[in-house]
């Protein structure tokens, strides 16, 4: 079954969470207490295959990853708070994103996992599945 044609962007969703450098390296951000922040401290995320520098992610230190772990306690009922047919709507959006864009995220997996294409493919496949409703 293909994914209908959605106006939602992969570009949109992720934005808010990366920078690009200008030697095209990803900055990934920490979500902390509801905000999407930069920390000084990184850690550099190689690819198994050659060893190449694909990305940074932030390095959070023991107060941040207790802010972090405090802010998701406090916040584990939320979702509670989200009508059935919401979640529903949420889950084919995220579907229909992962299916629109699978070439982006099987590269990642291949580049960051060292995954076989073959093995890519059928990750991004099997994710969609379990996010069919």
């Amino acid at each position: 079954m293909k994914p209908e044609r959605s106006s939602i962007k992969l570009g949109d969703v992720f934005a808010p969470i990366y920078s690009v450098t200008d030697s095209g390296r990803f900055d990934f951000k920490m979500l902390l207490e509801g905000e999407w922040v930069s920390l000084a401290q990184r850690i550099e995320v190689r690819s198994p295959i050659d060893n190449s520098l694909l990305a940074t992610v932030p390095s959070a230190s023991e107060r941040e990853a207790g802010q972090a772990v405090e802010s998701s306690y406090m916040n584990r009922n939320a979702i509670r708070t989200i009508p059935a047919v919401k979640k529903i709507e949420i889950f084919q959006s995220a579907r229909e994103l992962l299916l629109q864009n699978m070439d982006p995220f099987v590269s990642i997996l291949v580049q960051e996992a060292g995954k076989p294409v073959s093995n890519a493919q059928g990750e991004i496949k099997a994710t969609a599945e379990r996010l069919m409703c």
